[in-house]
């Protein structure tokens, strides 16, 4: 087995389909956190991941190279990645489709080149593990490890590239699942059980807020003296927000001094905000657009409670923040959710696309302050027993490392051609 003074002498290959593009950039910050602490640990690391409008092709980010691969021009063009996210948005543009074609293409000739003078390639999303995978499908590309995180399992349950994407991952050395649910359902796939490990997500601790609630609030625009839901995330259907909205009627009947916040930006916009005004609840109702990442503790800190109504989730960054802040939770009992959430605990489960269970699960804790406390100490709490730091995070992420490496260092064991039949 490695140790960690010989992974320093390692060099990482990082692909990824979405890395911050700016500062305080919401799109693949994980992955930037990730990258971030596996470098504090003395690891050397490239990033690949998609070149868009106004990012510079090459650059440093605190340490790290990163280059962003260009596939359509104008940059402008360049739909596919970013804004919503990619499936998202080949559901929606034409533009996203038009550059599918070309994005593979480019996003294969630099994971290539990338695999030259990396010993471990480390693809984040399933569609970068296939590319990675595919780097060298003469055989001799450094092992593979894929993260998977949630939203790409979609397309390993399609009926026949599912099967396809499967065969293809079995030839990973490491598939790591963020949560036990998310390990269960890639054994259930095909994977073998030896190649997936769960490696839980992390958190990066929010600043305290700056004054009184009161004055949190009323800098950021919000009525100080109403109760305030909070949602936290991108404006998409998979997040369940037509369902929220017509739960809020439900709230505002029973606890008519509620109002709802929505934080994060998304296509669906236009169609909320036309729903509430339909349904009258405009002055109920606050959308803050997209803020930045270092933000979002204040809008933690000026709510009473926080929901996630998904329909499909992994383990939703969002929420675990909202629980480190001492905030109970509403939220669908999809994916890695109800490994954080414990009904009547922490907060309430609830079933997804269901708003009349949704709406009572809120008004039962908008009218229970005690019970919003105990529950906002409880999820605290459970934050800090799961250790969920980026230090421990790159610890377990390093471990894997040295698996795969050690595993391929063995004699006989080179990686075999990329396969998928």
């Amino acid at each position: 087995m490695l140790g960690r003074s010989d992974l320093t002498a390692v060099q990482v290959g990082v692909l990824t389909t979405g890395f911050p593009r700016h500062d305080g950039d919401f799109a693949g910050n994980f992955v930037f956190f990730g990258c971030r602490a596996l470098r504090d640990r003395g690891l050397k690391l490239t990033v690949v991941a998609p070149h868009t409008a106004g990012t510079a092709r090459e650059e440093t980010v605190e340490g790290i190279p990163v280059r962003r691969f260009r596939y359509f021009w104008p940059p402008s063009l360049q739909r596919v990645a970013y804004e919503s996210g990619g499936p998202s948005n080949l559901r929606r543009s034409w533009l996203a489709w038009l550059g599918l074609p070309a994005f593979t293409v480019s996003y294969w000739l630099h994971a290539w080149r990338l695999a030259r003078r990396c010993q471990i390639l480390h693809a984040h999303w399933i569609p970068s593990g296939l590319i990675a995978l595919a780097s060298s499908p003469c055989g001799g590309r450094p092992p593979v490890v894929v993260s998977v995180w949630g939203s790409d399992l979609a397309l390993a349950r399609l009926p026949l590239l599912g099967r396809l994407t499967i065969a293809a991952l079995r030839h990973a050395s490491a598939i790591i699942a963020i949560s036990e649910t998310m390990k269960r359902e890639l054994l259930a796939l095909g994977l073998p059980e030896e190649k997936v490990v769960v490696v839980p997500t992390a958190i990066s601790p929010m600043p305290p807020p700056v004054g009184t609630r009161e004055d949190v609030r009323r800098a950021l625009g919000l009525p100080p003296d109403r109760l305030l839901v909070l949602y936290l995330g991108r404006l998409e259907p998979v997040k369940g927000l037509g369902h929220l909205v017509e739960a809020a009627a439900l709230v505002l009947a029973e606890v008519p001094e509620a109002a709802f916040v929505f934080v994060g930006g998304g296509h669906l916009r236009p169609e909320l905000e036309s729903a509430v005004r339909t349904k009258g609840m405009t002055a109920d109702f606050f959308f803050a657009g997209e803020v930045r990442h270092d933000e979002v503790g204040r809008w933690l800190s000026a709510a009473d409670l926080f929901v996630m109504p998904s329909l499909s989730e992994g383990v939703p960054h969002a929420l675990l923040e909202a629980l480190a802040s001492g905030l109970p939770a509403v939220a669908s009992a999809v994916g890695g959710v109800p490994e954080i959430v414990r009904d009547d605990v922490n907060g309430y489960l609830v079933a997804p696309a269901d708003p009349a269970d949704l709406a009572r699960r809120i008004v039962l804790l908008l009218r229970d302050p005690e019970r919003r406390r105990a529950f906002g100490d409880a999820g605290r709490k459970l934050i800090e027993q799961r250790r969920l730091t980026w230090d421990r995070f790159a610890a377990d992420v390093s471990a894997v490392y040295e698996r795969a490496l050690s595993s391929a260092a063995q004699p006989g064991r080179r990686p075999r051609p990329w396969m998928p039949l």
